[in-house]
C-alpha cells in the first residue's frame, strides 16, 4: 500500500494512496506514530502507514495536535489523561512522552481545552 505526503485543508488530511488523494477527517486521527521512516496513523477506523516524516506534519497540524514525543503526534481532543510518563488516549492506547516535553505538552493541552488556540 503506497500512500505518499498530505496536506491538512480546513479540518482533513490529504494524502495520495495508490495513485488517487484520500481524505481523513483530522477528526477521526487518535493520534500518529513514527516508525522507521514511515507514519502510522491511528484512526477510528484502524491504522494507516504510509512513507513520510511525522515532523512535516507537526507545523502544519500544530493546535489540535501536539507532538509529546519524538515518535507521536497526538489529537489533543482525544487525550483521556496524562502522568509525567505518559498520554492516556480515548482509545485505550498509552503513548510515552518525553520528559523534555511534558511542561510545553501541559500548557499547550490545558490552553487547548480552555479554546485559547
Amino acid at each position: 500500500m503506497a500512500v505518499t505526503a498530505g496536506i491538512q485543508h480546513e479540518g482533513k488530511l490529504t494524502i495520495r494512496h495508490e495513485g488517487r488523494e484520500k481524505i481523513i477527517r483530522l477528526d477521526d486521527i487518535y493520534y500518529m506514530e513514527s516508525q522507521n521512516h514511515n507514519v502510522v496513523l491511528c484512526l477510528k477506523s484502524g491504522m494507516l502507514k504510509y512513507y513520510g516524516r511525522i515532523g512535516d506534519l507537526e507545523e502544519e497540524l500544530r493546535g489540535q495536535f501536539y507532538r509529546i514525543h519524538r515518535g507521536y503526534l497526538i489529537n489533543l481532543i482525544y487525550v483521556k489523561g496524562y502522568d509525567r510518563t505518559g498520554v492516556r488516549m480515548e482509545n485505550g492506547d498509552k503513548l510515552l512522552v518525553s520528559r523534555y516535553k511534558y511542561h510545553d505538552f501541559v500548557q499547550a493541552y490545558q490552553a487547548f481545552r480552555s479554546g485559547k488556540i
